[in-house]
């Protein structure tokens, strides 16, 4: 079985936001950020990555404030404490499927 989640260094994730491109060594590169649901006071995006060693896409998610009294939210930057050392990251591509089969025996 596959996981769903991974722990990025802060340090990783803050350099692919920033330069949208790869990282030094090249474990993980930047591809697009998808704009999610938005609200009256923030907005929701999405970080996609693309880890090169299994060609596997994982998601970082964080906020942006939308008026100047609502701060963004960055989860490798740290709310309110010192910036943590690392973020999850959820697998978005491939997704593991279950399919169950129901048969009636005769």
């Amino acid at each position: 079985m596959s996981k769903t989640y991974i722990d990025i260094p802060s340090e990783v994730a803050e350099e692919l936001y920033e330069t949208e491109d790869e990282t030094e060594d090249g474990e993980f590169h930047f591809v697009t950020t998808v704009e999610g649901d938005s609200g009256r006071w923030r907005q929701h995006h999405t970080m996609v990555l693309r880890r090169v060693k299994d060609d596997t896409f994982w998601g970082i998610s964080y906020e942006l404030g939308l008026t100047e009294n609502c701060d963004s939210s960055y989860p490798w930057r740290g709310e309110w404490s010192d910036r943590p050392e690392s973020v999850v990251a959820t697998r978005l591509y491939p997704r593991e499927v279950t399919t169950t089969e129901y048969r009636s025996e005769p």
